[in-house]
């Protein structure tokens, strides 16, 4: 018996710099996109702009976003960071728990979803490119994910895990309470 083995290098997932949002997610409105051109901090800025929620121009660093950036404890994160250090932000500032997705073909999908805590969640949105990967703020998640729903239903009940809607409360409970037996 004959086996082919195939190697390639590992590259782990990792935020860098700032990737322009492709014109479809722009239209939506419902992603903050801080500007890092000149650092590779993408996952300190989304997460800061997410808390504080500027109200003019709140994809621009300015001085208030560098200070209130302090409030976080970054100890073990490094810049780039990668999707295995997320957790270490969530240990060192308790009160967070970070959501990840991303974007391909037009679809929203979860690439680390959270295990949905009584917490403040941060939905973040991951791009890539093939120079740079890049965390972006998404701050309507409902309206980010709305052109995947089913265009003839009335009312959208989002779930966050696998991102799908249901069509009632209740729906969409039932749904939840399985998915977290599961897990």
């Amino acid at each position: 018996m004959w086996y082919d083995i195939h190697m390639d290098t590992f590259e782990p997932m990792t935020g860098s710099s700032y990737i322009e949002l492709p014109e479809k997610l722009r239209n939506k409105h419902a992603i903050i996109n801080v500007k890092n051109t000149d650092d590779h901090e993408c996952f300190k800025w989304a997460i800061t702009s997410a808390v504080r929620k500027q109200k003019t121009h709140p994809e621009m660093r300015n001085k208030l976003m560098r200070k209130d950036a302090k409030q976080f404890d970054w100890t073990g994160i490094s810049f780039p960071t990668p999707f295995n250090q997320i957790k270490i932000f969530e240990k060192n500032n308790p009160g967070y728990e970070i959501w990840i997705f991303s974007w391909k073909n037009d679809k929203v999908y979860p690439i680390r979803p959270g295990k949905d805590n009584p917490k403040t969640k941060l939905y973040l949105l991951y791009l890539k490119n093939e120079e740079t990967k890049h965390y972006c703020w998404i701050k309507d998640i409902d309206k980010l994910c709305f052109s995947q729903a089913n265009k003839h239903a009335n009312k959208k009940h989002l779930c966050r895990r696998c991102v799908r809607f249901m069509h009632s409360k209740k729906t969409l409970d039932e749904h939840r309470a399985i998915l977290f037996w599961r897990s």
